[in-house]
């Protein structure tokens, strides 16, 4: 198992957070989990698995309201990796609380009158 080395640590915070964490994609062994950010927000933080001691942690927009794409990575030694799941966290927060440009959806483009 890939992730056997970190997931008690990826659980733990997934668990503090109440999130729910993922376990796979396309038959794949991954590790993430998706983040709210409100009405027409989604995020998501994914880790991959341990490589040479350090670990990859990504933040991603997944939908947004304006279309924003937003990305934010971080490669640390695994000892790090409870902090740096927290910086992500912190991330997603601060691009939920950005500026947020026009909707680029609306009613018409929904089908709705």
């Amino acid at each position: 198992m890939a992730y056997s080395e970190i997931d008690a640590v990826i659980r733990e915070w997934s668990e503090r957070h109440s999130l729910a964490l993922n376990t796979e994609f396309g038959g794949q062994e991954r590790r993430f989990c998706y983040v709210s950010g409100g009405p027409e927000e989604c995020f998501q933080v994914s880790i991959e698995p341990p490589e040479s001691g350090r670990v990859l942690v990504n933040a991603w927009s997944v939908e947004t309201i304006d279309d924003a794409e937003l990305h934010e990575s971080w490669t640390v030694e695994i000892r790090d990796l409870p902090q740096s799941l927290e910086v992500a966290l912190r991330q997603v927060s601060a691009w939920n609380a950005r500026p947020k440009g026009p909707a680029t959806w609306g009613t018409s483009a929904m089908g709705r009158k």
